[in-house]
């Protein structure tokens, strides 16, 4: 495998605080909600109770999937790759929903999600996460060795 590309390490970096920020709301929002309903789930508030609950989970397992991400991408995995457009897509319609809200953040999110984009499909960096080649290796040629008889 060759050398990590630099902004592909920035990215692993950020996706893994990321997660770890996404893992600590998470948790915090199982705390809070577990305290505000005394650990209750049934009743007219338990549904409101539930829905938070299952939130909170679905949040705690995207911060596990950012620092998966985060780790993928540092290996050079290629699924981290795949992982990783998927999400700045998503990440791109919620800034853009954030802006529809009026979300100054909406913006930067969207801009920082176009960029990772961007940056992802260069050729250098989908050759190292192997969805290429290099930029300075030559072209494979028409013939191979395969093909050739073995001559003395």
């Amino acid at each position: 495998m060759s050398q990590r590309p630099l902004g592909v390490a920035i990215l692993a970096v950020l996706d893994a605080i990321s997660g770890l920020l996404t893992l600590a709301l998470g948790a915090l929002s199982i705390i809070l909600n577990w305290s505000i309903t005394g650990g209750g789930l049934s009743g007219p508030s338990g549904v409101l109770s539930t829905l938070l609950l299952a939130l909170a989970i679905l949040i705690v397992i995207i911060g596990f999937l950012y620092l998966a991400i985060a780790k993928g991408l540092w290996n050079g995995s290629s699924w981290a790759w795949t992982l990783c457009i998927v999400f700045s897509i998503i990440g791109i319609f919620i800034g853009l929903f954030f802006s529809f809200l009026e979300l100054q953040s909406g913006i930067i999110i969207m801009l920082i999600n176009i960029i990772a984009l961007i940056y992802l499909n260069t050729e250098n960096v989908k050759a190292y996460f192997g969805k290429g080649r290099y930029q300075n290796e030559p072209e494979p040629s028409e013939e191979s060795n395969w093909d050739k008889p073995n001559t003395p």
